[in-house]
């Protein structure tokens, strides 16, 4: 987005994802953001293996409806993980990806 590190302070790297290799080699944190259909293929695209860490902390921004505003209301933005299903509304919409154990990652939807 041109302007958008406008407002960042200057240790604030914003990089593309073809980076995304020599950024975890040298980063002291990686903030991600990701589809719901796209977070079961983080790890994998990080090179990580199932139970690997990254050596940085992580944290990743699911963008997922929430038509009740955040209530946990409406089960929209429930996520089913290998510990269970969560509410991004409520648990999220932001995760560690260090301390998350993702599974097969699926947008619960009510229609």
């Amino acid at each position: 987005m041109p302007g958008a590190s406008r407002n960042l302070p200057v240790e604030v790297e914003i990089l593309p994802l073809e980076l995304l290799p020599e950024a975890l080699a040298v980063g002291d944190f990686l903030a991600l953001e990701a589809a719901p259909s796209a977070v079961s293929q983080l790890r994998e695209r990080l090179g990580l293996a199932p139970h690997e860490r990254l050596a940085c902390p992580a944290q990743v921004l699911v963008d997922l409806p929430m038509p009740c505003c955040g209530l946990a209301e409406c089960g929209v933005c429930a996520i089913h993980t290998r510990s269970g299903w969560v509410m991004g509304c409520t648990d999220g919409p932001v995760f560690d990806l260090n301390s998350w154990t993702m599974g097969t990652i699926f947008v619960h939807c009510e229609r």
